[in-house]
C-alpha cells in the first residue's frame, strides 16, 4: 500500500512541476537554517562530554553585591582555593589564572602564546591528553610549561621539544615539560599553553590591581574542583557560604559562591570573564526564534498552494472514495505527498547548509570555534527534522481533502466551508505576522543603528581608536606609539568601556 501511495504522489509531483519546484525552492530556503540550528545544536550537547570525570568536576562562580550592579562571574578568587583543599568532600582543587600571553621566543623564532597559569592537577582532572610528559608532574616546578602539539610545531619544527627553554616576554624563562594534544573544538577551555601555577605573577596584569590571592580579585581567576564520589553538594555550598560571609564581612563589596557543574557551563547561564567559550541560553533562543520565523512561513506557503489545488484534486478524491478508500488513506497519501517534497527539499537545504555554515561559524561568535561538521547523529536529526515538517506541512490539506463529500467531489465542485475558510485565514494571518513582525524588526536595528551612529557622545569619536592588543605586551606597545607624533593620548582598559568583560586588554 505504502509503495502505490509513493506511485500517486511521484505522479501527481511530475504533473505539477511548477508547483512542486517552487515548493522545494520554499522548503528548501526555510529549512536550510534549520539544518544550521540542529547543527548548532548537536555541537553544544557535546560540550566537554570527553572527559572522564565530568561528572565530578565543579567550578566555583562567585555573585558579586555592588552598589551599582550584581553581575555573577564565572572567575573566583585564587585564595578560595586553599580552603576547599581542607574540605572532605573535595578530591582535587585546581587554580587557573588566564594571563599567559606574550611573545615566545626561542632561537630567531617568535610566536605569540596564550594560555593559562594552572596547578599542577590540571592534567589530571581534565581529560586533555599529554603526547609527551607526565600528567601529575608536568607543571609542578616553577617556570615549567606544557605546550599545545600545533604550537611546539611553530617552535621547535621537527627538533624534539621535550626539556628545552623558552622565553616568554615579561615571564622569563619556561622549560619545556610536556605536549598535549590539540584542544577539541567542544570545550569550554581555550589555551595554547600551560604554565605551572607558581610561575605566576601579577607584574604584567595592569588590569587586575589588588593582592594576587586576595579576596577582592576576581577577574581572571578561575578555581575547579573534582569532588569525591560520596561528596554531598549541600553540604559544600553550605561550607562555600560561610566562607563568603567571614572573608566579606567587612568588605566594601559583598559576594557569594556558587557551584557550577561542568556540564551546565556550555551552553549555560551567561556569565562575566568567561575563561572561554561562554554560548548561553539567550543565544540559543534567538537562534531558535529567527529558524522558526524562517520555517513557518515556508510551511504556511506550502499548505496554502496545496489547498489552492482543490479543483484539481477533487476528481481524484473523490473516485478514491466512490471506490472505498478510507479517510487514512486520504490522509495517508497527502502527508506522503508532503513528505516527498520535503526530502527532496532536505537535498537542497543540505547543499546550502554546506555552503553557508562556515560564514554561520564566523559570525556566530569569532572567539569561539564550532565545528558544525555532520555526524550520523546530526544526519539522523536531519532525516527526523524532515519526516516531522512533511507531516505538519501535509496535515492540514490532508484533513481538509478527505472531509470531503465524494459526490461533491465527482461534480469538481469547490467545497465551501467554513473549517476551510477558518484554516487558510489562520494560516494567512500567520504568514503575514510574521513576515510584517520581521520587517518591523530589520526597520527598528536600522533605525538604532543610525541613532547610535549619529549619538553625540561628547568627544570626537572619529579620532579615537580601540586597538585589541591581542596578547601583545601592553607597556611595550604603548611605548612604542607615545613616540608618534600623530599619537596625542594613550590610556589603556580592560574592556572596551560598555561592552563585554575582562577577558582581554585594550588601548
Amino acid at each position: 500500500m505504502f509503495k502505490n501511495f509513493f506511485k500517486v504522489a511521484v505522479r501527481n509531483l511530475s504533473k505539477n512541476k511548477f508547483f512542486t519546484i517552487l515548493n522545494v525552492i520554499g522548503l528548501g530556503l526555510g529549512m536550510s537554517l534549520s539544518l544550521l540550528f540542529i547543527a548548532f545544536l548537536a555541537f553544544l550537547s557535546r560540550f566537554d562530554n570527553f572527559h572522564p570525570l565530568k561528572d565530578r568536576i565543579y567550578r566555583v562562580t562567585t555573585q558579586v553585591y555592588d552598589k551599582q550592579e550584581n553581575p555573577r562571574m564565572a572567575s573566583a578568587p585564587a585564595a578560595l582555593a586553599q580552603s576547599l583543599k581542607d574540605f572532605s568532600g573535595v578530591e582535587k582543587v585546581v587554580r587557573i589564572q588566564r594571563s599567559l600571553y606574550g611573545m615566545a621566543v626561542y632561537g630567531e623564532k617568535k610566536i605569540e602564546l596564550g594560555g593559562y597559569f594552572a596547578d599542577p592537577g590540571f592534567f589530571e582532572i581534565f581529560n586533555y591528553p599529554l603526547l609527551k610528559g607526565n600528567k601529575a608532574t608536568a607543571i609542578t616546578n616553577p617556570n615549567s610549561i606544557v605546550l599545545s602539539e600545533t604550537e611546539a610545531i611553530k617552535i621547535f619544527g621537527s627538533k624534539e621539544p621535550m626539556g628545552e627553554m623558552i622565553d616568554i616576554e615579561g615571564y622569563g624563562s619556561f622549560l619545556i615539560t610536556g605536549i598535549f594534544k590539540d584542544l577539541p573544538k567542544n570545550t569550554h577551555m581555550s589555551f595554547e599553553a600551560v604554565a605551572s601555577y607558581s610561575s605566576f605573577t601579577t607584574d604584567r596584569n595592569i588590569a587586575l590591581p589588588g593582592e594576587k590571592e586576595g579576596w577582592k580579585t576576581f577577574n581572571g581567576s578561575f578555581v575547579y574542583m573534582l569532588l569525591r564520589k560520596d561528596s554531598d553538594i549541600d553540604n559544600i555550598q553550605h561550607f562555600l557560604n560561610g566562607i563568603a560571609k567571614e572573608k566579606y564581612a567587612e568588605q566594601d563589596i559583598k559576594a557569594a559562591f556558587e557551584l557550577q557543574t561542568l556540564n551546565k557551563i556550555t551552553p549555560g547561564t551567561e556569565l562575566r570573564d568567561p575563561i572561554g567559550s561562554n554560548w548561553n541560553y539567550l543565544l540559543l533562543f534567538l537562534t531558535g526564534l529567527i529558524t522558526l520565523i524562517v520555517l513557518v512561513p515556508a510551511c504556511s506557503n506550502y499548505i496554502n498552494l496545496s489547498i489552492s489545488q482543490s479543483l484539481e484534486r477533487m476528481k481524484e478524491i473523490g473516485v478514491r472514495k466512490v471506490m472505498g478508500g478510507q479517510k487514512k488513506q486520504i490522509i495517508m497519501q497527502f502527508i506522503i505527498e508532503a513528505t516527498t517534497i520535503v526530502l527532496v527539499a532536505l537535498l537542497l537545504s543540505y547543499l546550502i547548509y554546506e555552503i553557508v555554515r562556515k560564514d554561520f561559524i564566523s559570525q556566530m561568535m569569532e572567539t569561539s570555534p564550532m565545528d558544525l561538521s555532520p555526524t550520523w547523529q546530526t544526519f539522523l536529526g536531519f532525516l527526523l527534522f524532515a519526516l516531522f515538517v512533511g507531516a505538519v506541512a501535509g496535515m492540514v490539506p490532508a484533513l481538509y481533502f478527505s472531509k470531503i463529500n465524494p459526490i461533491i467531489a465527482l461534480k469538481g465542485k469547490e467545497v465551501k466551508t467554513s473549517g476551510r475558510s477558518y484554516f487558510r485565514k489562520i494560516i494567512l494571518t500567520l504568514q503575514f505576522i510574521v513576515s510584517l513582525g520581521f520587517i518591523m524588526a530589520v526597520v527598528i536595528m536600522i533605525r538604532q543603528y543610525q541613532y547610535s551612529v549619529n549619538y553625540d557622545l561628547g568627544f570626537e569619536k572619529e579620532h579615537v581608536l580601540d586597538v585589541d592588543l591581542q596578547k601583545i605586551n601592553a607597556e611595550r606597545f604603548k611605548t612604542e606609539f607615545e613616540k608618534l607624533p600623530e599619537v596625542k593620548s594613550i590610556s589603556m582598559s580592560s574592556h572596551i568601556l560598555g561592552l563585554g568583560s575582562a577577558a582581554e586588554r585594550y588601548m
